[in-house]
């Protein structure tokens, strides 16, 4: 989606340049001041504040981005919403809780705030505190904090350095202008080129948008298979990457096929959702046990299996899909 609202913010710019002109003056272009970053990491939490920009300009909306990474069996807990942050007036606030990380290995809390200031001068952003609970170990859960430091930005006026109409300058005498050079042509060839590039964005994102949707569980399970499989990562050493890739396939096509929300379950309870809900086969069943619990095995206990072993889950992650998967093709369709 922000695909498709990236593309459309570029064709819109680019339309306006080609309409209405876009400006002469290369000096129009002014650098946007750096983001503020603070991190703070204990234990298996990593916590990132982020401030798109230092310096703005009055009612100028900024935003502000909470991104806590944790490990896999850590729960985090963000702040609660507010309605204001230290100096600053919150316009919107929105929630990515407990998304898994592209490796697997952790999960991420994200929260998106819009910020404005009505007034100008220095103002404080305060210290972000959230709370974290250790669920590794369940015979010993450990609930603790994690805090950023609290900082400043410049909120400048945007009348600021603006002459006074009460004190009229003294005229200095005539002042020879030197014709600047047209580069109109410039501007329009860039506008141009813009508004190409935004309607190949949009084509091919609908396209893609399209192949997706045709795409039945089944399906999309076995082009990702022939994918790791082309990128022999057992071959180059990375077997527990290989088997994080491979196990989050299956548990993505169990979720499209059969609507259990694996990617968020343990083993043990994933397993006894599918008994629970009669969804497989006996054989089909135990077929993916042995496979997760191998891949446990290699993601958890550190065991390195030999090529044979890794060969034989590969197999069976795809012999599970293609069974499973044959009596949904043409419900789907």
């Amino acid at each position: 989606m922000r695909s498709i609202w990236f593309a459309i913010l570029v064709f819109a710019v680019a339309a306006g340049c080609i309409t209405g002109g876009c400006s002469r003056d290369r000096k129009s272009v002014e650098q946007l001041p750096p983001p503020i970053v603070k991190t703070a990491e204990k234990g298996p939490v990593k916590l990132t504040v982020t401030l798109d920009r230092s310096e703005a300009q009055v009612a100028w909306p900024l935003r502000l981005t909470i991104a806590a990474v944790a490990k896999n069996g850590v729960t985090v807990t963000l702040p609660n919403a507010v309605k204001t942050l230290g100096d600053m007036t919150v316009t919107q606030t929105a929630d990515d809780p407990d998304i898994p990380t592209a490796d697997g290995t952790a999960r991420l809390w994200k929260r998106t705030m819009t910020l404005e200031s009505y007034t100008s001068g220095e103002k404080n952003i305060p210290a972000v505190t959230v709370k974290f609970t250790d669920l590794r170990d369940p015979k010993k859960p450990v609930k603790t904090e994690l805090t950023t430091e609290a900082f400043k930005l410049k909120i400048i006026s945007a009348i600021q350095g603006k002459a006074d109409p009460y004190k009229p300058r003294d005229i200095k005498g005539t002042l020879e202008l030197t014709p600047k050079p047209d580069y109109s042509w410039v501007w329009i060839a860039l506008c141009v080129i813009a508004g190409l590039a935004a309607v190949l964005l949009v084509v091919r994102y609908f396209i893609r948008r399209r192949i997706m949707r045709a795409l039945t569980a089944g399906e999309w399970a076995m082009r990702q298979l022939n994918i790791l499989e082309d990128e022999h990562l057992p071959e180059t050493g990375l077997v527990e990457k290989f088997y994080v890739r491979l196990t989050s396939v299956v548990r993505q096509y169990i979720e499209r096929r059969f609507g259990i929300a694996a990617p968020k379950l343990t083993t043990r309870e994933f397993l006894e959702k599918v008994q629970a809900r009669h969804i497989v086969s006996d054989d089909n069943r135990q077929s993916l046990q042995q496979f997760l619990s191998a891949a446990d095995m290699v993601k958890f206990a550190k065991f390195t299996p030999n090529p044979d072993e890794v060969n034989s889950s590969f197999g069976t992650a795809r012999d599970f899909i293609s069974r499973t998967a044959a009596r949904s093709e043409e419900e789907v369709r």
